[in-house]
């Protein structure tokens, strides 16, 4: 099990050599890390692949990338090369916007059931949009996503249209996944996505 250390502005797993930095979705509190089974299964697995995850602790994840780069600055030099990003849901808006912002900074993206566009989400979430637009031109690094062909919060359609934008995007269907539901195909593929980027 992953120690757990905890600051007001993010929450860090592990002791690993190298930084993932994940970042988390819209109804993802801090306690979610610590008590649910499917991000306990993503945070065992990067410990056991020698990193340290770092989960900025964002006060409006619809507008994360400005808090979350000043963490990642604050602790990327304690690392060996260039952090990894994960995201899954609207946490991937942060993710995207990081590399967006400064493309050279991070190795890629890996990111599951991911919300690239705010406005095909879920009617319950599209009140509390404040994201700005991504330049979605300026990404330059690799992010593959795994997605559920069943995926109803975040329907499918976001990630055939980011398919569209990212040319260094690879995306992997997860036949009869729906969000939320156990992330075994994104844990296992994330082995060689990381190995191609390394």
């Amino acid at each position: 099990m992953c120690e757990l250390l905890r600051d007001t502005r993010r929450l860090t797993f592990g002791n690993g050599a190298r930084l993932v930095v994940d970042c988390h979705g819209v109804t993802h509190d801090p306690r979610w890390y610590e008590t649910h089974a499917h991000a306990r299964m993503i945070v065992d697995y990067f410990e056991r692949h020698g990193f340290t995850m770092v989960v900025p602790l964002l006060a409006d994840p619809w507008d994360g990338a400005a808090q979350a780069e000043a963490v990642i600055d604050e602790v990327a030099p304690c690392y060996l090369g260039k952090p990894l990003l994960t995201a899954q849901c609207v946490g991937a808006l942060t993710a995207l916007a990081l590399l967006a912002r400064r493309p050279e900074a991070y190795l890629g993206a890996a990111l599951y059931n991911p919300c690239s566009d705010p406005m095909m989400m879920a009617e319950r979430y599209t009140a509390r949009l404040t994201s700005p637009p991504i330049d979605f031109a300026a990404i330059t690094a690799p992010v593959a996503i795994w997605h559920g062909t069943e995926d109803r919060t975040v329907v499918p359609e976001q990630t055939r249209r980011l398919a569209c934008l990212l040319p260094n995007l690879a995306v992997h269907w997860v036949r009869g996944g729906r969000h939320g539901t156990d992330p075994h195909a994104y844990i296992d593929g994330l082995d060689g996505f990381i190995a191609s980027i390394m």
